[in-house]
């Protein structure tokens, strides 16, 4: 059906003011996506100009063990960084450890008034689906369920309402469900493309630090359900590096991986190197 003939029927059905509302938020949501790819577009021949060969591609697919994704950052970098493409950034983001525990991702706590890493052992939403999954506590029972049926105004368009609540949690035990019995499918295997960018796009969304190691940035409920499946391998996407990870992609693409060996803890197999090593 072409964009007339919907325009026609939505206009029959609906009326005018909401074909013309409907027709707003079309516009507006092709106008947000239509920057956000052209800004992305420049950052990558940013990053081309200054990290040559080792620019990383934007939406390649790393897989790797959900094990090694040992800490949350929150709040995360999608909070305040387009999704579109990939970043690199300085700084000491990767360096604080909280010691206060996260409930979901930060933003609807004021102890998260910075970015801080919390272990998934101290992160409340992953505990209470280890609970429910494991030992068969109900989601009512559960410390998260509970926070979410008290804050409903922090999180309103999830959980604006008790019915609200309970169609989340239902819906949490369809994709926990659907992972058990069909695998941890990637997002192109499901048919999933958000307009305007690829499948790849809406991974879970992963950032690297310094050294190599990695944090959750979003995604919190597609990890935590491989974390307690056992799941071996899962796909990511890389979303922000630090600016001193990417000199080391950069120095290995250049010199070889041989200079690994004067890097403590940095292995060869590192799924992030493997683009910029020559065999």
């Amino acid at each position: 059906m072409t964009v007339t003939r919907r325009g026609i029927k939505l206009l029959r059905q609906e009326g005018l003011w909401e074909t013309v509302r409907r027709g707003c938020v079309f516009g507006k949501n092709w106008m947000d996506t239509t920057v956000d790819r052209s800004r992305a577009h420049v950052r990558t021949g940013l990053h081309r100009y200054r990290w040559g060969q080792s620019t990383p591609d934007s939406y390649s697919i790393r897989y790797v063990d959900p094990a090694s994704i040992s800490h949350v950052l929150a709040p995360g970098f999608h909070e305040e960084l387009s999704r579109a493409g990939t970043h690199i950034k300085g700084g000491d983001w990767e360096q604080r450890i909280a010691d206060q525990p996260l409930i979901y991702d930060g933003k609807y706590e004021e102890s998260f008034n910075k970015q801080f890493l919390v272990p998934f052992d101290n992160f409340v939403l992953y505990e209470s689906i280890v609970e429910w999954a494991d030992h068969g506590v109900p989601w009512e029972e559960t410390e998260f369920y509970q926070w979410a049926t008290r804050n409903r105004e922090r999180d309103s368009w999830r959980f604006e309402s008790p019915e609200a609540v309970r169609e989340r949690f239902a819906y949490l035990t369809d994709l926990y469900k659907k992972i058990q019995s069909q695998g941890y499918k990637m997002q192109a295997e499901l048919g999933d493309s958000p307009g305007g960018y690829p499948a790849e796009y809406d991974e879970i969304l992963v950032n690297i630090g310094r050294n190599g190691q990695f944090y959750l940035d979003d995604g919190r409920h597609r990890i935590c359900f491989a974390k307690v499946q056992n799941i071996d391998t899962i796909p990511i996407r890389i979303f922000v590096r630090h600016k001193k990870w990417q000199q080391i992609r950069k120095e290995v693409a250049t010199k070889g991986k041989h200079i690994l060996h004067d890097l403590s803890g940095i292995d060869s197999s590192h799924p992030d190197l493997q683009d910029v090593i020559e065999e």
